[in-house]
C-alpha cells in the first residue's frame, strides 16, 4: 500500500498533470520525500523502501520533463 501511494500514486499524478503544466508555459513539481529515502529504518522497511523510490522517480522525472518547461524538486 504504501508503494502505490507513495510511488505509483506520485507517478501516475504527475503525469496526470505534465500535460496541462506544459501547456500553460511550465512550471514545477514539488515531490514529498524524506531522510528514510537516504537512511532506511528497519521498524519501517516499506516506507524507507518508498521513499528512496520517490527520491529515484523524482530524478527520473526532472530529466523527462525539463524540456516541457518544468521543473521537478524533492
Amino acid at each position: 500500500a504504501e508503494l502505490d501511494a507513495n510511488v505509483v500514486g506520485l507517478h501516475a499524478v504527475t503525469l496526470g498533470f505534465a500535460p496541462v503544466i506544459a501547456r500553460n508555459g511550465g512550471g514545477a513539481v514539488a515531490n514529498l520525500s524524506s531522510v528514510a529515502a537516504f537512511a532506511s529504518f528497519p521498524p519501517f522497511p516499506t516506507y524507507s523502501a518508498s521513499k528512496a523510490a520517490v527520491h529515484s522517480l523524482t530524478q527520473a522525472m526532472r530529466m523527462a520533463l525539463r524540456p516541457q518547461g518544468i521543473t521537478v524538486h524533492g
